[in-house]
C-alpha cells in the first residue's frame, strides 16, 4: 500500500469497493486450496510447543483451507488497488501540502468524481451555483475572479500554471473554460475575462484537440479581426461567425462547444494584429485561398463592406505576403453586385441619387471548389499550418542516439532537451532572451515553448514555464524534482 492508500484511507476503501464491484458484481470466486491451515504454539519459556489444526462443521471434523499462499485472488485485488491509488495520488498530494484541505474546491476537484456522493464538498455545490448563474447572465467573467474563486486568493500575476488548474477544476464539475490556454492562440491577460460554459458531464482530462479545431479556431481570429474593423459588431456579423462554427466538418461536440466559447470571447476581446501576423507568417501558400475565403464571407456578412474591414484585410494579406491588390478582386468574387462597391453604409440625410442594385458578378476569383477540397482535408490543412500550433515532436534518430540524456530529462529530444538545460540556469526570461535561445536550439519559440511544458506536465504535473512578462522557470520541478541537480552544477536556490 502506497502513500494514496495510508494518507486517504477512507477514500481509498471507498474507490476499492467501487471497482471491486464493478469488475465482480458476484463476488471474485477463489479456488480451494489443498492446503489446510495449521497452528502452532509455542510457550514463553520455550520448554513446550503445541501444533493446533482448526477445524468446523457440526463435528468439528472440516478442516479449514489456508488461503494465505493463494496468489492469484491476492494479484487481481492488487491491480484494483493500484489503479485506486493511481486515481487518488494528485488528492493524496494535495492532502500532504494541505492536512485540513478535505472539503475544499481544489480537493473535490482533485477527488476522482466517482466518490463525489460519498465524500460531498459543500464548497464545490456552491461552485456550481456560482457557475450557472454566470453562464445565464452571459458567460464572462474577469478571469482573476475565477481563478480567486477556485484558488480562495487573488493571485498577482496570471500565469499559465492557474488557468490550466481553473480549466481542469471547472472541467471535473462540468464546466469549460475559455480559453484554454493548452488549445488557444492565447491566453487571457490579467485583466481581461474569460468565458464560462456547461460541456454536458463531468470531464475527467481535457483531451487534445484535433486538427479541424485547430484551423477553425484560427479563422474565426481572423474572422473576428475583420469584424471589429469598425469597432461595431452587428447581428449579421454574429450569426454568420456562429454559422461557421456550426458549419465546420470534422468536430466533436466538445470541440464545438469550446469554440462557440472561444467565440464569444474573440467578440468581446478582439484578436490584435500583433500575436496574428506571428502566425500568419507560418501559413503555407496553400491554405491562403481558404483563409481569403474566410475574411471575405465575414466581409459581406452584414451586406456592407466598410473601409475599416478592407483595411483590415489589407493588412491580413500583407501578413501572408500575398499582394494587397488581390483584396478588391476576392471581394468582387464574393458574389457582389458587379457595380460600385459600398464601402460605407448610407444616411437617408445624405443628397445624392441611390446606386442601384446590378446584376450578380460570378468573378472567378477564388475557385470554391477548391477551398472546398482545403477545408475538408484537415489532416492537411493542419500540417500547412506548421508552427501555428506545432509542439515541434520531431525526434532526429540519429542526433537522439548521439546525445545520451540524463533521466530527468527522459521524454524530451536533445534539442528541447539542450533548451531546457539553458532555461534553467534563471528564474526568469524575456521574450526576447528565450527566442533567442530557442533560435540556437533551431527550434520556434512558440512550438518550443508547447513541447517543454507538455512534457512538464506529463512528467510533474505542472509547466515548467509561466509566460507572463517573458517566462517565469517554476521552482518546484526544478527543486523538488532535482532537474537542476541531474543536469547542472548551476541553478536556483533551493529552499
Amino acid at each position: 500500500m502506497r502513500t494514496p492508500a495510508k494518507r486517504c484511507s477512507e477514500e481509498f476503501k471507498a474507490l476499492f469497493q467501487h471497482k471491486f464491484s464493478a469488475k465482480y458484481p458476484e463476488g471474485l470466486k477463489v479456488r480451494k486450496p489443498k492446503r489446510k491451515l495449521k497452528l502452532q504454539y509455542r510457550a514463553a519459556s520455550g520448554e513446550f510447543t503445541g501444533d493446533f489444526t482448526p477445524s468446523t462443521g457440526p463435528e468439528g471434523d472440516t478442516k479449514i483451507p489456508d488461503v494465505s499462499e493463494v496468489r492469484s485472488p491476492v494479484q487481481k485485488a492488487q491491480k484494483i488497488a493500484d489503479e485506486a491509488m493511481d486515481e487518488l495520488n494528485k488528492f493524496s498530494r494535495y492532502l500532504g501540502r494541505n492536512p485540513d484541505g478535505r472539503g475544499t474546491i481544489e480537493a473535490q476537484a482533485l477527488l476522482p468524481a466517482e466518490l463525489w456522493s460519498l465524500f460531498p464538498s459543500g464548497e464545490m455545490e456552491e461552485l456550481k451555483d456560482w457557475a450557472r448563474e454566470r453562464i445565464a447572465a452571459g458567460g464572462l467573467i474577469p478571469a482573476l475572479d475565477v481563478i480567486a474563486r477556485l484558488e480562495g486568493e487573488t493571485p498577482e500575476k496570471l500565469g499559465k500554471r492557474n488557468l490550466t488548474g481553473a480549466a481542469d477544476a471547472l472541467a471535473r464539475i462540468g464546466f469549460g473554460m475559455a480559453p484554454d490556454p493548452r488549445f488557444s492562440l492565447r491566453g487571457p491577460k490579467i485583466d481581461e475575462p474569460v468565458v464560462i460554459f456547461e460541456l454536458g458531464e463531468p470531464v475527467e482530462q481535457l483531451a487534445d484537440v484535433s486538427p479541424a479545431y485547430r484551423t477553425e479556431l484560427f479563422e474565426l481570429a481572423l474572422a473576428t479581426f475583420v469584424a471589429h474593423a469598425d469597432s461595431k459588431l452587428v447581428e449579421a456579423e454574429r450569426r454568420s461567425l456562429r454559422g461557421k462554427v456550426e458549419a465546420t466538418t470534422g468536430l466533436t461536440e466538445l470541440e464545438r462547444k469550446r469554440l462557440h466559447a472561444n467565440l464569444e470571447w474573440y467578440l468581446d476581446v478582439p484578436p490584435d494584429m500583433s500575436w496574428l501576423r506571428s502566425k500568419l507568417k507560418d501559413a503555407d501558400a496553400e491554405h491562403h485561398l481558404a483563409l481569403r475565403a474566410a475574411l471575405v464571407a465575414i466581409a459581406h456578412a452584414d451586406s456592407v463592406i466598410q473601409s475599416e474591414e478592407v483595411a483590415r484585410i489589407e493588412k491580413i494579406y500583407k501578413a501572408l505576403g500575398i499582394d494587397p491588390g488581390l483584396v478588391y478582386a476576392d471581394l468582387h468574387a464574393g458574389d457582389v453586385p458587379d457595380g460600385p462597391v459600398r464601402v460605407k453604409a448610407a444616411e437617408a440625410e445624405a443628397p445624392g441619387e441611390q446606386i442601384p442594385d446590378g446584376p450578380k458578378a460570378k468573378a472567378g476569383s477564388l475557385d470554391a471548389a477548391r477551398i472546398a477540397a482545403i477545408r475538408n482535408d484537415t489532416e492537411r490543412v493542419s500540417s500547412v499550418l506548421g508552427e501555428i500550433f506545432s509542439t515541434d515532436e520531431d525526434v532526429d534518430d540519429q542526433a537522439t542516439a548521439a546525445h545520451a540524456l540524463p533521466s530527468s530529462l527522459a521524454g524530451l529530444d536533445p534539442k528541447h532537451a539542450s533548451l531546457v538545460e539553458q532555461i534553467i540556469k534563471r528564474e526568469n526570461w524575456t521574450d526576447e532572451e528565450f527566442g533567442e535561445i530557442a533560435s540556437k536550439q533551431g527550434l520556434m519559440p512558440s512550438g518550443a515553448l508547447e513541447a517543454v511544458n507538455e512534457w512538464a506536465f506529463d512528467k510533474f504535473d505542472e509547466a515548467l514555464l509561466d509566460e507572463y512578462d517573458g517566462y517565469d522557470v517554476s521552482p518546484d520541478i526544478c527543486c523538488t524534482n532535482c532537474v537542476l541537480q541531474t543536469t547542472l552544477p548551476l541553478g536556483l536556490p533551493i529552499g
